[in-house]
């Protein structure tokens, strides 16, 4: 059996073209990246441990309680004042310094629990972490509070 010879045709074959490449610097660091800050609430949240949020608002209530606020910007936990009577709380949660089991409570500053006289420089504080109408406070959970 005799193979068929194929003739070379006259069409032009493609020729190869260059294609530019581009040359990328590359930039060689000692250092490591740098972390990104935390976020105020970050930081609040990062006190609370095993934090459980209510299906709803809770009223409990305390015939006294030392009500707190964390200064996410200093890093300290500050007593606003002392309740007593029904409050409501949004969340349960452990504090990561202590260990105490605490409630957090919404507080409108200068409004809720009687406590309507923060001084300047508190609110100036407060208003330093982004807050300016509400606040989320605690107060620590003891035997004598009673969900109502």
């Amino acid at each position: 059996m005799v193979e068929p010879v194929i003739a070379p045709t006259d069409a032009a074959q493609p020729e190869a073209t260059a294609v530019p490449v581009e040359v990328v610097p590359t930039v060689v660091s000692d250092s490591a990246p740098t972390a990104v800050a935390p976020t105020n609430e970050t930081r609040w949240r990062n006190q609370q441990l095993e934090r459980q949020v209510f299906p709803q608002l809770t009223n409990f209530f305390t015939s006294s309680a030392d009500l707190y606020w964390y200064d996410p910007v200093n890093q300290q936990h500050v007593i606003l004042g002392t309740i007593g009577g029904i409050f409501p709380a949004q969340a349960q949660f452990k504090l990561a310094h202590s260990g105490a089991i605490a409630l957090e409570i919404p507080y409108q500053i200068n409004q809720s629990f009687g406590l309507t006289a923060l001084s300047p420089a508190l609110i100036e504080r407060i208003n330093a972490a982004g807050y300016s109408d509400w606040v989320e406070t605690y107060v620590i959970l003891t035997p004598e509070m009673a969900a109502l």
